[in-house]
């Protein structure tokens, strides 16, 4: 687990640009005094983002997803409202401290719904890897989550055994 508190959450929405910096600051301080609902938001997310990691492996793996995961983000994506721009916009708790989950929501919702974007989700190959990514190259070819971390490793260790005969 990489995100054990809340803190760490928003440092995570922050890098991935779903919050602004502020937006950060002021989430955190309200937080503080909210401590039940943060602790409730930390846990919420983990369930969401197991039931999407769960139901892209399935998806992958050409299995039928948990129907308890499908429950859980249908649950999720009655918090999606379209606006008068014809976009979605989410809505966030009272509190306002789940702000980031609805972009994570949505993304999940339309790449599941997406024959051509849930065809496009891969397992890492490297052994020890258990990463998803989007494979978002032409020809499909891409084979690890990242080429710098697992991609080298599966590389180098390639290099080391024909190396060593």
């Amino acid at each position: 687990e990489r995100i054990t508190d809340y803190d760490e959450l928003l440092g995570f929405a922050r890098q991935s640009e779903l919050i602004s910096e502020g937006e950060m600051g002021r989430l955190r301080r309200k937080g503080e005094s909210l401590p039940s609902v943060r602790d409730g938001v930390l846990r919420r997310t983990r369930r969401i983002r197991e039931a999407i990691y769960r139901t892209f492996c399935a998806v992958v793996n050409k299995r039928a997803a948990d129907p308890a995961d499908l429950d859980l983000l249908s649950n999720e994506a009655h918090h999606l409202r379209l606006d008068g721009d014809y976009g979605w916009t989410w809505q966030a708790h009272e509190s306002g401290l789940d702000v980031f989950l609805g972009p994570i929501v949505r993304a999940a919702l339309e790449l599941l719904t997406s024959d051509d974007g849930r065809s496009r989700v891969n397992l890492c190959e490297h052994p020890t890897c258990v990463w998803l990514f989007y494979d978002g190259s032409k020809n499909r070819s891409r084979r690890w989550c990242d080429m710098k971390q697992c991609g080298n490793r599966v590389k180098v260790k390639r290099h080391y055994e024909r190396s060593r005969h």
